[in-house]
């Protein structure tokens, strides 16, 4: 039976997230040992206070 291929070394990922009214900048995720640990995002409500 062949041996599949191991996964590439791979050193960069890219993930998606759909947040509505949250401004790109607002985000920040933080990463321990190769683990997502948090993500934090801020939504800017329609009268420009933040919610």
């Amino acid at each position: 039976m062949p041996q599949p291929d191991p996964p590439p070394k791979c050193r960069r990922f890219v993930i998606e997230f759909e947040l509505p009214g949250v401004a790109k900048e607002s985000i920040d995720l933080d990463v321990e040992r190769n683990v997502l640990t948090t993500v934090h995002a801020e939504r800017v409500a329609r009268s420009g206070e933040w919610e």
